[in-house]
């Protein structure tokens, strides 16, 4: 009596038991099969949970609450599940381990167990795979998204076996803002749409306030467009589109739809942007939960566009905003132009056949070890899943072979061809939109009548010359380091660069040993010295006197053709661009000093 009871000790021991995928084991006794095994329920199970590798060497160990995860996805036998670390239990505080490929974050306080959900397999007929493809893919193309990143898993509950999981993080936690943008969740406006609205985060007013304007104002007036990119990431709101476009989400917007921004000025994500929410029925899915035209490869871009998704928008019910808002974007040129050549730029690089079937693929050899037990656990049979993977390889072949028609259906443009170029080969790299080319020639299809901006970027030991067309007159002007053209033809653009001019500077000091020089980042105590330095590059000068020395002024050889700020020699920091061969002398005085020798000495 009155002695407090001890920690409870809980661990799982693998006999016998081999998988190729990392294993969380759920230890919470009969509660969190209460909501496991029956749809609805609301029981929270407190348990231990345990995270090993695919080796079985376990890598981290927590206690805290399971509860249900989903929706109608918990009509499937294998449901999903929430869990949070509980630090107010008194054994940890974070889950402290790297679980997703391509992140550096390593604490999680929340994380879902996802049994693909509305993809399940067998529950859904499902490929087992569709969402977390979908979502990683975007990460892999860079779109400017956030997405639930996705690692396979196999899961134990209570020492059984429970199938093949996602590990996926959980974006709408303030811990997910807080560590990718430095937006901590009372400085966030997050909302999240699935029948109804709300703000996990914040307030949905500001958004409101922002579907207003746009829908209210003219948005082909450059003045009122500039407003809306001051509070919205275009680029987002496009990705959005172009990727639950493209793969045909048969739930969207009224449901399974989160966006958010972040309001401290310290951190980033300050506009409106969107998020990958449950991508479950896409790709061929015989769920079509709004009734869109088509869930088909053929399914033309627009289609959606004016739908009135979820009903009239109002300040309780935002599904329909998102496309008011486009469509009345979509009067703008800047942003018509930005949106046909971003889905031109992904159609080329990111949602093209070989990208999109090899990631699936790649995703698919990641589980298919595992899927033939998950069968035996859960029904279905190896084989009829294999097949359901099939029809979503078939979606993508048809969709990429279908995309750029479906593109000129809607929107009364005509692909071009383009072909980039650096000249000479290895000089330099050409930025394209929000792609980077590093590899030449690049070929791509673009659409006529779109604005393409291009940027250059000399490798060392190269400068910049020129830009040059075939069909084209490009802005402001072909020696412009970036530039633009409204594509008409098919055509070829080169970007010139030539060798570097570099020039020869001396530096010295007077007298000798009076001193060093801090030259660029290097610091220099030998001297005479010369260096090589590229022209019209600045350096930063700075004398450095030695012990007994002062400096006094610079003596700049050339210092009419080479300009050097300030005008003052006797600043002992300067900064000097070169147009000619040089010599640098920094002089130094050496300070005076008295001797007094005594000529007789006393005892102390």
């Amino acid at each position: 009596p009155g002695v407090p009871p001890s920690f409870i000790g809980t661990s799982t021991y693998f006999i016998n038991e081999t998988h190729v995928l990392p294993v969380w084991s759920v230890a919470a006794g009969a509660d969190v099969l209460a909501f496991l095994n029956a749809p609805g329920n609301t029981t929270i199970a407190e348990g231990n949970f345990e995270y090993f590798d695919a080796s079985l060497n376990l890598l981290d160990e927590t206690v805290g609450e399971f509860n249900e995860h989903g929706g109608t996805s918990n009509s499937n036998d294998q449901r999903g599940m929430d869990y949070i670390v509980r630090d107010e239990f008194g054994y940890d505080h974070q889950i402290e381990n790297p679980l997703f490929r391509g992140s550096d974050r390593d604490e999680f306080e929340r994380i879902i167990l996802k049994g693909a959900a509305g993809d399940n397999y067998p529950g859904y007929d499902g490929a087992h795979i569709r969402d977390a493809y979908v979502q990683s893919l975007s990460q892999v193309i860079g779109l400017k998204l956030d997405e639930r990143s996705y690692e396979p898993c196999v899961v134990y509950v209570n020492g059984q076996y429970w199938g093949v999981y996602e590990t996926r993080e959980k974006v709408d936690d303030n811990d997910f803002t807080e560590f990718y943008y430095d937006q901590p969740g009372e400085r966030v406006d997050l909302i999240q749409e699935y029948g109804s609205i709300w703000a996990d985060y914040g307030s949905t007013t500001p958004w409101w306030n922002l579907y207003l304007f746009i829908t209210s104002n003219d948005m082909s007036l450059p003045a009122n467009y500039a407003v809306v990119k001051d509070s919205l990431s275009t680029l987002s709101m496009i990705d959005h589109m172009i990727l639950n476009e493209y793969v045909a989400n048969g739930s969207w917007l009224a449901f399974n739809t989160m966006w958010w921004r972040g309001k401290d000025p310290g951190g980033d994500h300050k506009k409106w942007g969107y998020c990958c929410w449950d991508m479950d029925w896409i790709l061929g899915s015989p769920h079509n939960e709004f009734g869109f035209p088509e869930s088909t490869p053929q399914n033309d871009p627009c289609d959606h566009e004016n739908e009135n998704i979820g009903g009239t928008a109002s300040a309780t019910n935002f599904a329909s905003t998102h496309f008011a808002m486009f469509n009345r974007l979509m009067e703008n040129d800047e942003f018509r132009s930005e949106y046909l050549a971003r889905y031109a730029q992904l159609i080329s690089n990111g949602l093209d056949c070989a990208t999109t079937v090899g990631h699936l693929d790649s995703l698919i050899a990641l589980i298919d070890p595992e899927m033939d037990r998950h069968c035996q656990r859960w029904g279905g049979s190896y084989d009829e899943w294999l097949a359901n993977v099939q029809e979503v390889r078939d979606f993508l072949n048809a969709r990429c072979a279908y995309i750029v028609e479906g593109i000129v259906n809607c929107y009364e443009v005509e692909p071009r061809q383009i072909t980039v170029l650096v000249d000479p080969p290895g000089s330099g790299m050409v930025h394209l939109e929000n792609l980077d080319l590093l590899s030449f020639p690049y070929s791509g299809t673009y659409f006529d009548s779109t604005t393409l901006h291009f940027a250059q970027e000399a490798y060392p030991g190269w400068d910049f010359s020129n830009w040059s067309t075939n069909q084209h007159i490009v802005l402001p002007t072909t020696t412009d380091s970036a530039m633009w053209f409204m594509l008409l033809q098919n055509d070829t653009i080169i970007a010139h660069f030539t060798p570097e001019v570099r020039y020869e500077v001396v530096l010295d000091v007077a007298p000798n040993g009076g001193g060093d020089i801090r030259f660029g980042t290097d610091v220099y105590t030998s001297f005479p010295m010369a260096a090589s330095v590229p022209e019209a590059t600045p350096y930063d000068l700075e004398a450095l006197p030695r012990l007994y020395f002062d400096f006094v002024a610079w003596e700049i050889r050339n210092g009419g053709i080479n300009p050097y700020t300030p005008s003052d020699t006797a600043e002992s920091r300067l900064s000097i661009s070169f147009f000619a061969p040089d010599t640098i002398i920094a002089h130094f005085d050496p300070h005076a000093y008295g001797y007094y020798v005594p000529s007789a000495f006393t005892p102390n």
